[in-house]
């Protein structure tokens, strides 16, 4: 036999060996196409309120989620929640002011022996402000698959998930929020066959409303409920308007008729909810066909866009809302001070720089809204938490202490909505 022979089958072995290697990886590769999502799961932070119960006040929220270009079943997630520590304190879930309850699918259970589907795997602080939610499914195996019910694939009606109700320790309006600030937080959801989901965040926040919903008290036997004041005066509002004039607004009001009213009262508002008193006029209960009034107010800041109510005082002292008006005054910067400037935020230039041991970070906001401002050592480890969290529209100028930082450069990072900016600060000591 001629060597040929001898060398021909191994050639033909290494051929099928090949071929074979090739089978498998394109089976590898069809099997991770047939169960790859394209699918993205969009968290959702909603109906927000605030409830009284025996002097206490609660926060409560709902988790919610959907999906987009997709349809599955969630196996495993993590919730995480940012608070601000001025409004709930810190460290909420050591300290036991958290209670949080599985809703919607995630509180269903199997149709044969009535089991939790899901379980709440740990709920633990992260940071001082900050706490994370962990969730599993009870069941792995794939003949279980149809007890459990899809994720909502409609965005006006996502999935429940969970309930969180939070003590509120000094009260204010604020907001909670998923925070982007998680390592990797796109990965933290996995379907039922334990491949990852990617996470969207964008409407993980919520508002703390500034008005509470206190419990109405058990009436008394026998006891009839006080009626509400009534409004006696007769006034009929003809215009209600304001003007602007270099930094003073201008307000005026016709009215048509007026009658047993003694005055009337301005409030301003720079976020449209809080309004505060800043004038009272005298009624001048003439029989004029057409009765003027006027006022200005001279404390305004420039660039934010505010909010103004005039109430009537009858005789008895009741009073009446008549009508609302705003105006916004126009910003008095240089662009070249400002690292950031929209119509919402304007952040100056943090002085002095270099600095030891403190500086002072300007800012103003337009309209309430959230900010984060944190310094970072070059290392990118956070070193001070200058502001986070809801802030109302003013001037704010916050001053850093770094006395327990060493000479060095540091970053000063500002995030508001999608813009951000980053200034360098030198400590010199």
């Amino acid at each position: 036999m001629r060597e040929r022979d001898f060398i021909q089958p191994n050639k033909n072995t290494k051929k099928l060996q090949i071929s074979k290697v090739f089978a498998l990886l394109a089976i590898f590769v069809l099997a991770t196409f047939a169960f790859a999502e394209d699918g993205q799961i969009h968290l959702v932070y909603a109906n927000g309120m605030t409830h009284t119960v025996e002097s206490k006040t609660y926060y409560e929220f709902d988790v919610q989620a959907y999906m987009t270009n997709g349809n599955d079943v969630i196996g495993d997630g993590m919730v995480y929640v940012e608070y601000p520590i001025d409004v709930f304190n810190e460290t909420v879930i050591y300290n036991q002011k958290v209670s949080v309850t599985k809703t919607g699918i995630l509180a269903d259970k199997d149709p044969i022996i009535n089991a939790d589907l899901y379980r709440l795997v740990n709920i633990v602080d992260t940071k001082m402000n900050m706490f994370a939610i962990t969730f599993c499914s009870n069941y792995q195996n794939p003949d279980f698959k149809s007890y459990y019910a899809s994720l909502s694939s409609d965005p006006s009606n996502p999935s429940d998930l969970l309930h969180v109700t939070m003590e509120i320790a000094q009260y204010r309006a604020s907001s909670v929020s998923f925070p982007n600030t998680v390592p990797d937080y796109q990965l933290l959801y996995y379907d039922y066959e334990g491949g990852s989901c990617e996470l969207d965040i964008s409407e993980a926040v919520e508002v703390v409303y500034k008005t509470p919903i206190v419990e109405d008290p058990i009436d008394e036997p026998g006891e009839d409920p006080i009626p509400d004041p009534t409004f006696i005066g007769n006034v009929e509002l003809a215009s209600f308007t304001a003007s602007l004039k270099k930094s003073i607004v201008t307000l005026n009001w016709s009215l048509s008729s007026e009658s047993d009213v003694l005055e009337y009262i301005i409030q301003r508002s720079g976020n449209g909810v809080d309004y505060t008193e800043i004038t009272r006029l005298e009624a001048t209960q003439t029989t004029k066909k057409l009765n003027k009034y006027s006022c200005t107010d001279n404390s305004t800041i420039p660039g934010i866009k505010y909010s103004y109510r005039l109430d009537a005082v009858d005789t008895e002292g009741n009073i009446q809302s008549l009508s609302t008006t705003g105006i916004a005054t126009k910003p008095s910067r240089k662009k070249a001070d400002y690292f950031l400037d929209n119509d919402d935020f304007a952040l100056e230039t943090s002085y002095p720089n270099p600095f030891n041991p403190s500086f002072t970070v300007p800012f103003t906001v337009s309209r309430a809204q959230d900010i984060e401002i944190m310094l970072y050592d070059m290392s990118g480890k956070i070193v001070a938490n200058i502001a986070s969290g809801y802030h109302t529209a003013g001037t704010y100028k916050i001053n850093v202490d770094c006395n327990h930082l060493g000479s060095g450069v540091y970053l000063l990072r500002t995030l508001i909505n999608d813009s951000q900016s980053t200034q360098k600060m030198l400590l010199v000591k």
